[in-house]
Parts: structure tokens; sequence; C-alpha cells
């Protein structure tokens, strides 16, 4: 059963704030990395006063995660993401007296296009929950959208973002024909070395090191929700 943590704290600590965002933290590494191939949330990475985020998409099966984290878990992990992005781009803006906002790099190579040309199948639903999420709550925090190793013919990739987003989120999109376009965007220290900038993640969470990400943990049929460990029939 996919793991789902739930954090009481006392709001009179004065730490609170502090323990707050260790305890979102925790969730989106506990509830999010496993199954979605992501960079941490470095503040130190920066271009300018823009934090930078990765997100692969390749080896991700959203129908065979749907069928290990239910819907509901996803989008709480994603808000606390945010959070977590909002947190960062007030500090920044605090320590710089500038705005600040955050970039998220999409690889999208490996995706299956597939899956979203029904507006009714559930990758469809999810991504169209994500992109709510991020565009009536969270559209100042992440200010664009990079999208690397788009599939097929951009044309359809834009058809297709029709059926998850509104005009104004769309604006934000940016969709680069080849990977050297980060430069136009962004510094070369927030540029993973795998996309040809100097951005190592010397953690110990990336492998490599290069990629600033870490590989999926591949689903199998014991990690489906309502199957019961060491039996072979769900519960």
């Amino acid at each position: 059963m996919f793991p789902y943590h739930h954090y009481c704290l006392d709001l009179t600590n004065v730490d609170y704030p502090n323990r707050l965002e260790k305890a979102i933290t925790q969730i989106i590494k506990d509830d999010f990395t496993e199954r979605f191939c992501i960079s941490l949330v470095d503040r130190s990475v920066r271009s300018g006063n823009v934090h930078v985020f990765v997100h692969k998409m390749e080896g991700t099966d959203l129908k065979e995660i749907m069928k290990v984290i239910p819907l509901s878990y996803v989008l709480h992990s994603y808000f606390m993401l945010h959070e977590v992005f909002g947190r960062a781009v007030t500090e920044t803006e605090k320590k710089t007296g500038r705005p600040s906002s955050w970039v998220t790099i999409l690889d999208l190579k490996g995706l299956n296009l597939s899956d979203f040309l029904n507006p009714l199948s559930s990758p469809v639903q999810l991504a169209r929950l994500v992109v709510k999420v991020w565009s009536e709550y969270f559209s100042d925090n992440m200010c664009k959208l990079l999208i690397v190793n788009p599939p097929g013919i951009v044309s359809l990739m834009f058809k297709i973002s029709k059926f998850i987003m509104d005009s104004r989120t769309a604006n934000q999109l940016a969709f680069l024909s080849d990977v050297s376009e980060l430069h136009n965007y962004l510094e070369p220290q927030a540029i993973p070395v795998e996309y040809g900038g100097t951005w190592r993640d010397d953690s110990g969470y990336a492998k490599p090191p290069e990629s600033c990400t870490r590989p999926l943990q591949p689903v199998t049929s014991s990690d489906y929700r309502g199957v019961s460990r060491g039996l072979d029939f769900p519960v």
C-alpha cells in the first residue's frame, strides 16, 4: 500500500515554520520521488533570482502509477511541492529585494503521447488537475515551464496542451527544439550537466549526479493498491 504521511505539529512552537518545512519536504521525498523522476528542491540552484526544478517523464507510466498512488495523494504532494517553491521565492525576495520565481525544466523524452489523446483518460485528468493547481494557486511562483525533448510534432503537443490548460497558462510554456536552447533562459549553473550546463547534484540523491534526478522505482503488481503483501489476490 502506498504510504501516506500525516505530520502533527505544535502550532505554538516557535520553531513551527522550520518544522513545517521539514515535514513538507519529507512528504515530497517519501510520497513523490519514488514514482516521479524529479530533482531535489535546492534553493542554492538559481539563475539570477530564478530557482530551477527538473522533472523527467522518461519511464513514467501514469496509468500504472495511478494503480499505486491515489490521485488525491499525488495532488497533495504537488500542493506541498508548490508550498516549498513559494517559501523559497519569499526567502529569496527578502534577501535580494528583487522579484523571484521558479522555472521547471520538463523533459518529455519517452512520453507516450497516445495516453493524452483521449480527453477522458486518467493521464489527461491528472494533467488537468495538476495544471489547475498551478494556474489557479501558484502561477506567480512558477513563471515558466521549459519543455525539452518533446515527442512527435510540436504542433501536436500544442493541441494536446489545449485539452489540459487555459490559454494564459499555455503562454507560460516554451517548447525547445534542442536542450541547448535552455541557455536562452537560464545561466549555466542552473542547467544540469546532462543538458549542457554545470549543475551537478553530488548530495547522493541524483543518479547520476549530472542528471540532477534519480531513477524511478518501477511499478510492480505487488505495489498495486488493495493487494496484500504475500498474496496473489486483492483484499
